[in-house]
């Protein structure tokens, strides 16, 4: 019918009028998932890290999804090192020490993070390698390991999935706004 018709190409034209933004939301349901499944797949213990990192990364296009993974990864790894160092020196045995042991991390790793953005994930995954609570028999290092390949899996999802599923490219998007 005409209304239907109408409907219709009333559709089309708002994709069409919002390809970006569809093509950003295809490619970061995927890489969520993916993420996930891979986290899944290796049992890594708590997958939602993952999920979260690929999310946060996901950017408009190619390059982007990969300037913001490769300041996602370098801000992993350091504030993993840094915050298991410190857990080490400092053990958070109870919530003074554990307060005194964040202090210690995150002091000098928000300033880093002041000076160059690309590496603001480092005092976030120090936190979590330091106050997110472990559970029983679960020890330092291994904890922290088990977070940084939950965080850093998502990332390189990201990048793969910005490569290979609808990529856009800057260029591609200037010419198309123009």
């Amino acid at each position: 019918t005409e209304a239907a018709m109408g409907m219709v190409r009333r559709v089309m034209a708002w994709f069409a009028a919002h390809e970006g933004e569809v093509r950003v939301a295809i490619r970061a349901t995927v890489a969520a998932v993916l993420s996930f499944a891979l986290a899944i797949l290796v049992n890594l213990p708590q997958p939602y890290w993952s999920v979260l990192a690929c999310l946060l990364v996901i950017q408009a296009t190619v390059g982007a999804s990969l300037q913001a993974s490769l300041d996602w990864l370098i801000g992993t790894i350091g504030g993993a090192i840094y915050g298991s160092i410190v857990g080490w020196l400092v053990p958070p045995a109870d919530t003074v020490h554990a307060g005194i042991a964040l202090a210690v991390a995150l002091a000098p790793l928000a300033f880093l993070a002041a000076l160059n953005g690309r590496y603001r994930i480092a005092p976030i995954t120090a936190a979590v390698a330091l106050v997110v609570p472990r559970g029983p028999g679960v020890d330092a290092l291994a904890f922290t390991m088990d977070r940084t390949w939950e965080i850093g899996l998502g990332p390189l999802v990201a990048v793969a999935v910005s490569l290979f599923v609808l990529p856009s490219r800057a260029d591609g998007m200037l010419a198309e706004s123009a």
